[in-house]
């Protein structure tokens, strides 16, 4: 049996989106607004300047001069009283050892004596 060219192959379907006329004057208008809103929205971000005073945080709370004396003095404290709490700590634990060394040292002696 011969092969008949009768019937026309079908066209192929274009998959995807479709493409899209970037000369028209729609798309080009679309552009431009996109492209002016993008700037505006710039803008507006940017004028609240980091060095404004009393510049606010997300929650509310005045940003912190970490220069100031009183910031560094407090800091200051902060840091000798977690020194002063890990001493504390270590004091307990060097006792809970020599306590436990001291029964170990007892026990020993008494296997040892005969």
């Amino acid at each position: 049996p011969e092969l008949s060219n009768d019937t026309p192959t079908p066209a192929k379907r274009k998959r995807g989106r479709p493409r899209i006329d970037k000369t028209s004057p729609e798309y080009l208008a679309s552009m431009a607004v996109r492209k002016q809103a993008k700037e505006m929205a710039a803008v507006m971000n940017n004028r609240t300047s980091s060095s404004d005073a009393g510049e606010k945080r997300k929650r509310g709370r005045p940003r912190v001069d970490k220069t100031s004396p009183e910031y560094l003095a407090r800091k200051r404290a902060r840091e000798l009283g977690e020194l002063r709490v890990l001493s504390l700590k270590l004091g307990v634990y060097m006792y809970y050892i020599y306590s436990l060394s001291e029964k170990c040292f007892h026990l020993f002696s008494c296997l040892c004596v005969e």
